[in-house]
């Protein structure tokens, strides 16, 4: 008595589903990795703005000492 009439098909139809599940995860860590980085890199660049502002308060307060 046979299950299946083709036991092969059937493991290829599963190797196939495992295959493609496997390149989505793949694809959803590279995203995400990207995603990641590209937050991070805005990251850093609002905190320069913030300490180019914070400098430039600096400076202008010892302007004011030195006046």
């Amino acid at each position: 008595m046979e299950h299946f009439p083709n036991a092969t098909l059937v493991a290829q139809i599963f190797h196939i589903i495992i295959l493609i599940l496997f390149v989505a995860g793949i694809l959803v860590l590279i995203f995400k990795a990207w995603f990641f980085k590209k937050s991070t890199i805005n990251k850093i660049d609002e905190m320069e703005k913030e300490l180019k502002e914070i400098r430039k308060i600096i400076e202008d307060k010892r302007a004011r000492k030195a006046e």
